[in-house]
């Protein structure tokens, strides 16, 4: 197999496809997640890059970091804010777009949904459950208040989904840590019990303590089609960028686990990444 060249550095540009300027870096198994944040200008962009036989992530992972190089770095900072670091010159504190200069509070829905005592269950979109013999706790996530029914998203003239659904389940069965730790290595879609993924690739990992002193477990999957035809996406590699993905956050609390799990599609990634992964962020089991 000859190695993969590309000559132009137009044909990066479809790598911006599906993930936003911020390109994550995956260490092996479960690690902080660094922000690479590159002011490379077009001029020093290499004209050719050659890849070695690689699989479909390795490959997209050099494209998608080379083509950070691409993107604008002018902001609407006075001049006197030149020197300041570009994400906070572009973004909120909230991790939402700075608006012409003006800060804007983010304000969140709470979604709860009570957690029945025994047996498995799902939630789609913060549907209540069943419970019968009473509940153990709650689940609970936040949601923009932008958003509206449905996850419409109305902000700066938007008018568009902002995800496509919401799904928080627990599996039949008792549960250990090591259910968790082990996932990236047995498989997501077997360890948590999620078939929808089965075919996703896992693009990254990390677990996080949060303020409830559990230990949660992040993954970020995607779906890429099996083929795209004639398509100018498909970078004339053979295989397409990710069209689907999904944001996953499991945690096992008293032999239970239970499942957060967002999904959106690559423009709706593209859009609004930062409020999404607020949301994957927000969701706590109590």
């Amino acid at each position: 197999m000859q190695p993969i060249s590309i000559t132009t550095t137009a044909t990066l540009a479809f790598a911006l496809a599906i993930l936003p300027p911020q390109v994550y870096s995956l260490q092996p198994r479960f690690t902080k997640i660094t922000t690479l944040q590159q002011q490379t200008s077009l001029q020093s962009l290499p004209s050719r890059i050659t890849i070695p036989p690689a699989s479909r992530r390795d490959v997209l992972s050099i494209l998608l970091i080379a083509s950070t190089s691409l993107l604008p770095s002018t902001t609407h900072a006075s001049e006197k804010d030149e020197t300041a670091d570009l994400t906070s010159q572009l973004f909120n504190e909230d991790g939402s777009l700075k608006q012409q200069d003006t800060l804007k509070e983010a304000s969140d829905e709470t979604i709860s949904v009570a957690i029945p005592s025994t047996g498995s269950f799902e939630s789609i979109d913060g549907s209540s459950l069943a419970v019968v013999n009473g509940a153990i706790g709650n689940i609970s996530y936040k949601l923009p208040l932008k958003w509206e029914k449905g996850y419409l998203d109305t902000s700066e003239g938007i008018n568009a989904k902002a995800l496509n659904r919401i799904l928080v389940y627990r599996p039949e069965g008792m549960y250990t840590e090591n259910t968790l730790s082990n996932a990236s290595r047995v498989g997501i879609a077997k360890s948590l019990k999620l078939p929808s993924v089965v075919k996703a690739d896992l693009i990254s990992g990390k677990k996080v303590v949060k303020d409830d002193d559990l230990t949660y477990y992040d993954f970020d999957l995607a779906v890429a089609p099996a083929t795209c035809g004639q398509s100018a996406e498909n970078l004339g590699l053979g295989f397409c960028p990710y069209d689907d993905l999904f944001l996953l956050s499991a945690v096992v609390k008293e032999g239970g686990l239970y499942v957060f799990v967002l999904e959106s599609n690559k423009e709706q990634w593209r859009r609004g990444n930062a409020d999404l992964k607020r949301v994957r962020e927000s969701f706590r089991v109590g």
